[in-house]
């Protein structure tokens, strides 16, 4: 199973039972990505600008999480396209954007989906009349909403500074079992000035005609004082008659190098829909979790900058109460500010870590006599933890480090090609101890207070990007 983190609590994603047969693989991507690719092929030459990005990136990792098999050994393939000015209307475009993964071990891929089209969507924007419409796979991000759905979605504000959202569709994610017949819809009314803006949403979501989720909330922005900044947030769900989800921030710009920050928010995790992702699984936890923070940023000039930050966790659920906080500070140089090197001092319940770390870029130009090959380029990263206690007592190890060797060469317009070395040391959660239970007992991984042991390895990235523009 794979390893997730929500918030700080780590929570393991669930893949399924050991041999359960694969889930039943998605085709509708294939047939969105044809529709959208036939419509550019239709267009007149030269009615259309595109512009766009596909990045083939080839992975050697091992695999340290509970229940992995060894080292991955992927191939990734990202695109991305956008067309602007459709039909020869400019506020008409087009965007698409995907992923397909591909095991080169020929090992199957249970947990993660191997391929998916993430957005395929028509859209027009008319900023003249306040109008805002799309239409296919989208992310819609409306209030109470925070989802991908297959639909339909429109932003309208009048003259009169009040606007309304609505969507409706059916969740690209809606559950665990990969139903297909669920379908969400809901809607937002706002206010909005230059100073402010409040609003109230709502949402519904069905599956096999049966209500799943009903969620309402108000949401706000203020612009307090010229320095001062103030939002939040409140959803409902009607089902589970419970607030699941509260956040507020203050920001207050001190001065014009000081900046503080306050916030604190309540969830209730199994109140969010879940959502898969290629590197993950679908994410699940009960119980109401509250964090609390605050933070302040001093730029003493165009190069050096400190941070100060505490934050408090509080879980409903196991004794996960802790208080985190540390300071920072880093020097940067170069042309854009592209090198620097830091210090910071964190504490995360009993552990207290020191932590150095810098990054150094360089840029060769026109280094070969080839026309094609224009720049050469690196980089290096390094980071050093140290701790006041055994943070692998498997190995009697209390630091960790992490370097990162990055050289790549852009060739011609269009074309880059990058390598990188990622060599430190890794946690290794596939030693495990079986803890007795009521009924029986159950294999957990080792922890910092069990024997938590280490592994150095090397990861190794290749990766080669087009740009189409």
């Amino acid at each position: 199973m794979d390893s997730v983190r929500f918030g700080r609590l780590p929570i393991q994603g669930a893949a399924g039972p050991p041999g359960a047969a694969p889930r039943p693989r998605r085709r509708g991507w294939r047939c969105l990505a044809c529709a959208g690719l036939a419509t550019l092929t239709a267009l007149p030459a030269g009615a259309v600008q595109v512009e766009g990005r596909l990045t083939t990136l080839a992975q050697s990792r091992e695999r340290y999480e509970q229940g992995s098999d060894g080292k991955d050994l992927d191939l990734y393939q990202f695109g991305t396209l956008n067309a602007y000015d459709l039909l020869g209307r400019r506020r008409l475009s087009l965007h698409l954007d995907g992923f397909g993964v591909v095991d080169l071990r020929g090992q199957p891929r249970e947990e993660d989906r191997d391929a998916e089209l993430t957005s395929a969507f028509l859209q027009w924007q008319d900023r003249g009349r306040g109008l805002f419409l799309r239409a296919g796979r989208q992310y819609v991000r409306v209030g109470v909403t925070s989802d991908r759905l297959d639909g339909v979605y429109g932003d309208y504000l009048s003259p009169f500074h009040v606007g309304l959202q609505a969507f409706g569709g059916k969740p690209v994610n809606s559950d665990v079992s990969g139903d297909s017949g669920d379908y969400q819809w809901g809607s937002r009314l706002y206010l909005r000035y230059p100073r402010f803006e409040v609003g109230v949403s709502a949402m519904e979501m069905r599956d096999d005609d049966q209500v799943g989720f009903v969620q309402v909330g108000g949401d706000g922005w203020f612009q307090v004082a010229d320095t001062i900044a103030v939002s939040g947030h409140g959803y409902y769900d009607r089902v589970n008659q419970e607030w699941y989800d509260f956040q507020g921030l203050v920001t207050w710009d001190v001065s014009s190098k000081l900046v503080v920050s306050a916030d604190g928010r309540r969830v209730i995790p199994n109140l969010f829909l879940s959502h898969t992702s290629i590197f993950g699984s679908e994410i699940f936890s009960t119980g109401e979790q509250r964090e609390y923070g605050a933070r302040a940023d001093y730029r003493a000039n165009r190069h050096l900058s400190l941070a100060a930050y505490a934050r408090y966790y509080d879980y409903s659920e196991g004794d996960q109460d802790q208080w985190t906080g540390g300071a920072e500070a880093r020097y940067r140089w170069g042309a854009i500010l592209e090198n620097l090197v830091g210090a910071a001092y964190d504490f995360q319940e009993d552990l207290w870590t020191g932590r150095l770390f810098g990054r150094f870029t360089h840029r060769l130009p026109r280094v070969t006599n080839y026309p094609d090959v224009r720049d050469l380029f690196g980089s290096f990263d390094l980071i050093y933890d140290s701790y006041d206690q055994e943070i692998f007592p498997g190995d009697g190890r209390d630091y960790s480090y992490a370097a990162i060797l990055t050289g790549g060469v852009d060739v011609g317009d269009h074309w880059q090609l990058t390598l990188g070395l990622d060599y430190g040391s890794r946690p290794d959660y596939r030693d495990t101890k079986t803890v007795p239970l009521d009924d029986g007992e159950v294999t957990v991984p080792l922890t910092r207070n069990s024997g938590l042991g280490y592994r150095n390895d090397l990861d190794v990235t290749v990766k080669l990007v087009y740009n189409i523009f």
